[in-house]
């Protein structure tokens, strides 16, 4: 792939008309003939770099990771600021710290990587959101530690080397062949006995930061909410009795015990495909602006489109539209039933009355 259709992918994903889009690649193209295309991506800003990687992530392209170092200030100041303790490159060590950033779905996602480390390292340990904690001592069966907010060096020191969770991609994701797309996530049984009245259900979540659909155009009957900062109490969907923000023990417990889940980008798909678990991701659209620069609201690089390449049995879907034929499509297909001999679609079967 070029630089030219990378760029031309990123702009295509904002929500700017075509004729701005247009001006900027024909700006961007007489660029790269006068000064030739290195030295056009050198004088990117380095946010644009982050985006280009990106958009190359969703092209299904993870050869090339340049521009990822950007995708924020936490990640920029633990590759480039002084350390005492070297940033681990994959080598042996005896003592490694892998530290996590962003958010608790991200923390589960870096997650799928670690086997990689355990194999290279001899005690691996995790600092993460203190509510996983537990939760990937069980899974992973490694060391593992809060990490706060504001965590920089403070955590390395007793360590013979460090890396950024997010720094684990880069090194061991290359192919697509590199992603096992395995589930890893452990649940406490004990927790599995308080869900059991939801099994086979299909929860739902709607709402996350790259926007948000209307869960009642799914159809879903009697759903189980996954929506923790959406406290509506109405009688179409069924709000388990826990805390879905803090309690990451109940929600994947509950989680684990559904037979499908619907849900926007947001850490539910996170939890759900590290679980296994039948997982449904609908991308939203949301409004981003772009100048001649190509800067404009990040891509959200974690949902390619088709099968997700961390996990397995999770599925992107451009839309809620493209979400709603295929299924509808597939519940007509899987609803059909013999009369007299002959496969009856219920759809023409209604036709005939």
């Amino acid at each position: 792939m070029s630089l030219y259709s990378d760029v031309q992918y990123m702009l295509s994903k904002s929500q700017v008309s075509q004729v701005k889009i247009d001006k900027t690649l024909r700006m961007f193209k007489k660029k790269v003939f006068e000064n030739g295309e290195s030295v056009v991506y050198k004088g990117f800003a380095d946010r644009v770099k982050y985006n280009l990687c990106c958009a190359r992530f969703l092209q299904g392209n993870y050869s090339e990771w340049d521009g990822w170092q950007y995708r924020d200030e936490w990640a920029e100041a633990m590759r480039y600021g002084q350390k005492d303790v070297p940033m681990w490159t994959g080598e042996y060590v005896d003592r490694l710290v892998i530290i996590g950033e962003q958010g608790v779905g991200d923390e589960v996602l870096w997650g799928t990587v670690i086997p990689e480390c355990q194999i290279r390292v001899k005690e691996v340990t995790y600092a993460c959101d203190e509510r996983l904690v537990d939760i990937f001592k069980r899974s992973l069966r490694i060391n593992a530690k809060t990490r706060y907010v504001d965590a920089r060096t403070d955590l390395i020191g007793d360590y013979d080397a460090f890396i950024c969770s997010g720094d684990l991609l880069p090194l061991f994701r290359r192919r697509k062949a590199d992603f096992p797309r395995k589930a890893y996530l452990k649940v406490s049984p004990e927790r599995v006995k308080e869900f059991e009245k939801y099994r086979g259900r299909t929860g739902i979540s709607w709402k996350g930061r790259h926007g948000f659909i209307d869960p009642l155009a799914l159809g879903i009957e009697k759903p189980v909410s996954l929506q923790y900062d959406d406290f509506d109490r109405s009688d179409w969907i069924e709000h388990p009795p826990i805390d879905l923000k803090n309690d990451l023990e109940g929600v994947l417990a509950l989680i684990s015990v559904l037979g499908k889940v619907i849900t926007v980008p947001t850490s539910v798909m996170h939890f759900t495909g590290a679980l296994g678990v039948p997982c449904d991701i609908i991308k939203t659209e949301k409004e981003s602006e772009v100048d001649s620069t190509g800067m404009f609201d990040e891509l959200d690089w974690h949902v390619p489109e088709g099968d997700s390449p961390f996990y397995p049995n999770s599925k992107v879907y451009r839309g809620i539209e493209e979400w709603k034929r295929k299924n509808v499509k597939l519940s007509l297909v899987k609803s059909t039933k013999r009369i007299h001999g002959v496969q009856m679609n219920p759809v023409l079967e209604a036709a005939q009355l």
